[in-house]
């Protein structure tokens, strides 16, 4: 196998993967996102058994993603590597805590669930001072993919008009997606960010102007990152704070819940810088797809311009669907939104399963 030497006493952790023994590391990974987004706990809402077979694919993906325990495993079954560190995947929590599967074919992997990824991966083998940089062109070959994915399946919903020319089967397809999505974490922000872009690249392919709208877009975006970094800094400094006058009592209980509180209350903070980065991602990455899409020479004008008037209603159906959900539903608080991600990520070892993640 290619964990370790000789034949594998145990095939379980494989078998939920549905891998061989002998697959390699980016076999197993993609095997197991696959697995994850498919079996995850929110597509069976007050499952049970959903969530332990959930958390089953993790410890198994926490295995044999690690070379050293998958060849322990390999060697000595699952009895040997019980009771390891928590399974924490980026890629899935970014996932997760920004719209969950859902919104993956519209905008991809984002780049910082691979830094974060990165980040724990290095934290797991104890190289806490510094992260390996990926190369310049390993980063673009991975961007490259990923608009490529995308822009493949935002073909796919345009062909529905551009060749089938089933403007009613469009329109009423795209609504309906549009109104599911707007129901998931931070759905009608990416609605939003989504269908802004797409209006606007579509504006600019059928020669309705645009470009100032787009640089103004970009330097709000700029802006938001700044202004929520800020804020971020600060609150870091203002829980640090009161974590440390917190652990001045005599009651340990009593301080270590206070603590939680103050993170608790940070969070919507926290939140918020992480939306504008990612937005700042999201949009630039749609741009490209846009570009890809509506300046392809492969194929005739009249495509490329039928293409640009489906890609605008589409953009505003996302906007619309947008506004409709932030005026009637009630949002989760921002402590909800981030630990329906980490539920669906971090799996710790030997914890109770009724006992939820300390926040």
């Amino acid at each position: 196998a290619a964990g370790g030497q000789g034949e594998v006493v145990d095939m379980a952790y494989y078998n939920m993967l549905q891998v061989p023994s002998d697959a390699s590391q980016s076999a197993i990974k993609k095997a197991y996102y696959k697995e994850a987004l498919r079996c995850h706990p929110d597509k069976c809402p007050g499952d049970e058994q959903a969530k332990e077979n959930f958390q089953k694919l993790s410890a198994a993906y926490a295995v044999l993603s690690d070379p050293a325990l998958r060849k322990k495993y390999d060697t000595e079954g699952a009895k040997a590597v019980e009771s390891k560190v928590p399974t924490f995947d980026a890629i899935i929590f970014f996932a997760m805590l920004f719209g969950s599967s859902r919104f993956e074919p519209y905008v991809g992997n984002l780049e910082m669930a691979s830094l974060a990824d990165a980040v724990a991966k290095a934290a797991a083998k104890g190289q806490t001072d510094s992260v390996p940089a990926e190369s310049t062109l390993l980063k673009r070959r991975t961007q490259f993919r990923r608009v490529l994915r995308c822009v493949q399946h935002l073909r796919s919903k345009l062909d529905i008009i551009v060749h089938n020319r089933d403007q009613d089967g469009f329109l009423r397809s795209m609504r309906a997606e549009a109104a599911e999505l707007a129901t998931v974490s931070f759905g009608p922000q990416l609605l939003t960010a989504i269908g802004v872009v797409y209006e606007n690249q579509a504006d600019l392919a059928l020669g309705f102007g645009g470009r100032t709208t787009a640089r103004v877009r970009e330097m709000s975006n700029a802006a938001n990152v700044v202004c929520s970094g800020a804020n971020a800094v600060m609150a870091v400094s203002s829980l640090r704070e009161e974590t440390q006058g917190a652990g001045d009592g005599s009651d340990p209980g009593a301080a270590e819940a206070r603590a939680r509180q103050s993170l608790e209350a940070h969070l919507p903070v926290f939140l918020d810088f992480l939306w504008s980065l990612s937005a700042v991602d999201i949009e630039k990455t749609l741009r490209d797809v846009c570009t890809k899409l509506l300046k392809d020479v492969s194929v005739p004008w009249q495509v490329r311009h039928k293409r640009a008037v489906a890609l605008r209603q589409l953009g505003r159906m996302f906007q619309e669907a947008a506004a409709v959900a932030s005026a009637t539903e009630n949002a989760k608080g921002a402590k909800d939104i981030f630990m329906d991600a980490v539920a669906a990520t971090v799996q710790k070892a030997g914890q109770p399963q009724n006992e939820s993640p300390p926040v």
